[in-house]
């Protein structure tokens, strides 16, 4: 929330994904093949939305210095990969982070 109050809208409205949804990421500059994706980090999805996702993941499982911006690939459930780029990065604690995803794929 803002400082005056007012909350940002969004443009898409988030959804809980129902059933469990597992997101993998491979942090790639890459264009998506299911043949060759390997991931480098996987989590449950949080929240997701027409254009990205949130998910819970290991501190560990992401590169050194990751920032907003980072390329990467996402599979969700059975769904091969596609092009996203990490948006942001909260610690939840010393081992755990929750991390914002944006596709760059349409879906």
């Amino acid at each position: 929330m803002s400082e005056s109050g007012n909350s940002p809208k969004r443009r898409h409205m988030r959804f809980d994904p129902g059933d469990v949804v597992v997101a993998q990421v491979q942090f790639i500059d890459a264009e998506p093949d299911d043949q060759f994706f390997k991931a480098d980090a996987a989590g449950p999805v949080l929240d997701e939305s027409y254009t990205g996702c949130a998910l819970v993941t290991l501190a560990s499982a992401l590169p050194e210095g990751a920032e907003q911006g980072l390329p990467c690939l996402v599979k969700l459930n059975r769904l091969g990969p596609m092009r996203a780029e990490l948006r942001w990065v909260k610690p939840l604690d010393d081992e755990v982070c929750k991390i914002g995803l944006h596709y760059l794929d349409a879906r």
